[in-house]
């Protein structure tokens, strides 16, 4: 069991030049393989930004609507973007 007064010990660093050809080539296609899968997420991670965007200004346009268009100082609406 570790705690924040006994952290678990730091694993030991291997130099590249130990490594095998075949290890390299693994590591490689893995960053490859991540390189890849993280250029597909920007667009994707946008069109859900924007949506939560429209979804936050629609919540703060009905709560003002419902608190008479009016917003007393220093009050903030339920919901409002931080």
């Amino acid at each position: 069991m570790t705690s924040q007064l006994n952290p678990p010990a730091p694993e030991p660093q291997v130099p590249p030049q130990a490594l095998s050809e075949t290890v390299k080539e693994n590591i490689n296609t893995v960053a490859e393989f991540y390189e890849r899968e993280e250029a597909k997420i920007p667009g994707a991670q946008s069109v859900i930004d924007a949506y939560q965007l429209f979804l936050r200004q629609r919540a703060v346009f009905r709560q003002f609507h419902h608190a008479g268009g009016r917003l007393d100082r220093g009050q903030r609406f339920r919901g409002a973007p931080r």
